[in-house]
């Protein structure tokens, strides 16, 4: 995926277009990321306004409107 990445800076660059598939970007989704609101929860007394299944889903949905290309990939036209 970063080669793909990479090829797409430098397609982007010839042509003087940004595509949303860069090397962060790839780096962003392969970073590993753990999250503890345990002692948010003890010390603040904090709840959560969402659980994790609501966020995941609503999180999925935004990208796919927002981030994916919308014509041209996948099928999607």
């Amino acid at each position: 995926m970063m080669g793909a990445a990479h090829a797409a800076s430098c397609v982007g660059k010839l042509v003087g277009k940004k595509f949303k598939l860069t090397p962060f970007s790839v780096k962003m989704l392969v970073i590993h990321r753990w999250f503890d609101i345990t002692r948010a929860k003890t010390d603040l007394g904090y709840t959560p306004i969402y659980t994790s299944e609501q966020g995941w889903k609503e999180t999925i949905e935004w990208f796919k409107k927002n981030w994916l290309p919308t014509s041209g990939f996948a099928g999607r036209e």
